[in-house]
């Protein structure tokens, strides 16, 4: 992939889909648009092992400096370039298996815009729920305890459906990617990149986040595995 090309996979129409989707843009990280012969020779990598991936900031600062000057904008990702960079350098070794992966990435983005997707922000909800239980404290209809704890509750179900509602669109945004490409591996190594990006973020995790994780996961997305099943559940299913 040329560089130029790169370039332009960060903002594309989603006349991919359908024509529903003409006129809105897509962004991804531009890394996800990159291959290895795309960076400067200083900042080229030998594949997954090279020891600059894993040693102190310097590389990832002089790589969020080329990426800030070469796409034009902000790119604010130390340490989020870590967490993306490190198992997408994996994928360099395939070449083959990084185009499925890219080709994953923006078909999954465009189907969000193609379903029209908003993660349901529930904010407003939650202020109306403060609101609600405020007015009937003040009138005197719940006690202090009453009204703190019904706050809470509603809090919490409104940021579980919250939860459920997002990942329910990445299911649908994933299987929607398959329909486009019809081909499981870069659906695979999505996922393959996502567990290992999990598991970065899980090793800066104190014993209570982790605890609380386990208990009522707090994420927005599924976990890799499941969408993996998920797909290959639809894929059986179609083929039945």
């Amino acid at each position: 992939m040329a560089g130029a090309h790169a370039t332009s996979m960060t903002k594309l129409s989603g006349r991919v889909i359908s024509d529903q989707v003409v006129a809105k843009v897509v962004h991804i990280h531009p890394l996800f648009a990159l291959r290895r012969e795309d960076l400067p020779k200083d900042l080229q990598i030998e594949g997954g092992d090279d020891d600059r991936l894993y040693g102190e900031t310097d590389y990832y600062e002089k790589l969020d400096a080329w990426l800030s000057k070469h796409f034009k904008g902000d790119v604010k990702t130390n340490p989020t370039t870590r967490r993306i960079f490190l198992p997408y350098a994996t994928l360099w070794e395939d070449p083959e298996l990084t185009e499925k992966f890219q080709d994953f990435v923006l078909a999954h983005e465009v189907a969000h815009l193609f379903h029209e997707h908003r993660g349901w922000d529930v904010t407003g909800w939650e202020i109306a729920a403060a609101l609600t239980c405020g007015a009937l404290l003040l009138l005197g209809e719940l006690s202090l305890s009453v009204a703190a704890s019904a706050f809470l509750i509603a809090a919490f179900a409104l940021h579980q459906f919250h939860l459920y509602i997002s990942r329910k669109e990445e299911y649908e945004a994933d299987l929607s990617a398959y329909k486009i490409l019809k081909d499981l591996d870069g659906a695979e190594a999505a996922c393959m990149m996502f567990q290992f990006r999990r598991d970065l973020a899980w090793g800066r995790f104190s014993m209570v986040e982790k605890f609380l994780q386990t208990l009522c996961p707090f994420s927005t997305h599924p976990t890799p595995d499941a969408r993996i099943a998920a797909l290959r559940a639809a894929t059986l299913e179609k083929k039945g």
